[in-house]
Order: C-alpha cells, then structure tokens, then sequence
C-alpha cells in the first residue's frame, strides 16, 4: 500500500479521536499527546501527519465544513424551481436538529477562524457559497414569476439579512437549546420571514 493511501485511512482516524478529546478537554485542553494517548499510540505517530496541533485542527475544520456543504446542497441543487430551492435551503438553515457537531467542537472551531487564517477562509468560503446561492435563486424567481419587489433591491444584502437571522437563532439555541417549543416557533417565524423577504411581499393595507 502506498503512503498516499495509508494517510488516507490514518489522517480520518486521527480527525475522529482529535474530535473526541476536544469535545471533552476543549481547544486548551487538547494536545497532540492527549490525541494520541487517546488513541493508545506514541505522538510521533501524530507528528508524522500532522506536524502541529493547528494542522490537525485545519483538517478537522475542512471535514467539517465538507459535511455541512453536502448537507445543504447536495439535495438543494436537484431543485430546479427557485422557490422550491430557497424553501430547502431555509429549512435547512434554521433548523438545527440534523447538525449533531458538539457545541465544544463548534465552538472551538468559531473561535479558530479568528487565531487561523486558513480556518477563517474555509469558513468564509463555505459562507460565501451560501450567500450567492441565496442570491442567485433570488434572482431566478424574480425573472420567473415577475413578483413584486421592494425598491432598489440589494440582493446580496438580502441574502446576508437572512443569515445574520440564522446566525443569531443558532447562537441562541447554544443558550436556550435548539429542542425547545420556543426555539422551533422561532425558527418557523424566521423561515417564513426569510420568503417574505426574497418574494418582496408586504402587508396588505386594510
């Protein structure tokens, strides 16, 4: 077997226990050592991988981040209709039951974007991917169905209104809990504020 392909199955294996003892020991907490008695094996073996702790936790941000792009858009994308799209992408955002990251972990990683460049762009790209499929649908349904909208739209501004409201919901279900019956109306509250918004609708006067 060749190296590339013994990386390949050691590297995933070394992500999973670095993930474990931080969700127990924190970002202070975790040491290369402490991975690898983990595991039940020397540090050199870590060392061989990952030359540092920041390594290892750059590695640990992409696979997660890789699993929260697919979550979002491997579906998503079979949607062809934009309203359809922007529902889909919408439950997903303010939903928070399918992510089961532990709140040490996300946490940990948050934190990192700001000590690590390279954390900080792959968040930032993971972000940016969000936002400009929010606006390019935006656009799509407003060519499609000619709906009414407010003047002089900013559709990006849109788009970054709508995740500023997904960002505050998830940092408030880190305090309240996401399972609440509280946070669950909140959540139906924003989703339905969020199609308002890209629809252009207003109230209707009486």
């Amino acid at each position: 077997m060749s190296r590339n392909k013994k990386s390949d199955i050691r590297k995933p294996e070394i992500l999973k226990h670095l993930y474990q003892v931080l969700s127990k020991e924190g970002l202070r907490g975790t040491t290369l050592s402490k991975v690898a008695r983990h595991m039940g094996v020397n540090p050199s073996l870590i060392i061989h991988y990952f030359k540092t702790k920041d390594d290892m936790f750059m590695e640990l941000a992409d696979a997660v981040f890789d699993r929260y792009e697919a979550h979002y858009f491997n579906k998503i994308v079979e949607n062809g209709e934009p309203e359809e799209s922007l529902e889909a992408i919408f439950d997903i955002m303010f939903d928070q039951d399918w992510d089961d990251t532990d709140e040490s972990v996300y946490w940990a990683l948050f934190y990192l974007g700001y000590r690590i460049r390279k954390v900080r762009n792959r968040d930032t790209a993971y972000r940016n991917r969000i936002k400009n499929h929010i606006i390019s649908k935006y656009r799509d349904l407003h060519e499609s169905e000619k709906t009414e909208v407010v003047q002089d739209p900013d559709p990006e501004a849109i788009a970054l209104s709508i995740m500023a409201m997904e960002t505050g919901l998830d940092n408030l279900g880190t305090i309240f809990g996401y399972n609440n019956e509280k946070m669950k109306k909140a959540s139906d509250i924003l989703k339905s504020i969020s199609m308002e918004i890209i629809k252009g609708q207003r109230p209707k006067k009486n």
